[in-house]
């Protein structure tokens, strides 16, 4: 669903972001971004934070049409 790769600028706030059996906090001022297998083959979720977050999450790069 929606583009090639994700990336994700937090602006405020903290969580904790799992990626396969990598868990790491990503807190204000951070950025992240899945492709390639890390976003297609790993499971990956943001955990529910102590504190709201805001954050900025793009889509983007076109996507095969024949997967």
């Amino acid at each position: 669903m929606g583009g090639e790769a994700i990336a994700t600028a937090v602006i405020a706030g903290a969580s904790e972001v799992r990626v396969g059996g990598v868990t790491l906090t990503v807190a204000e001022g951070d950025m992240y971004c899945l492709v390639g297998a890390a976003r297609e083959e790993v499971d990956h979720e943001v955990y529910a934070g102590r504190q709201d977050r805001l954050s900025v999450t793009i889509r983007y790069g076109a996507r095969d049409s024949t997967t």
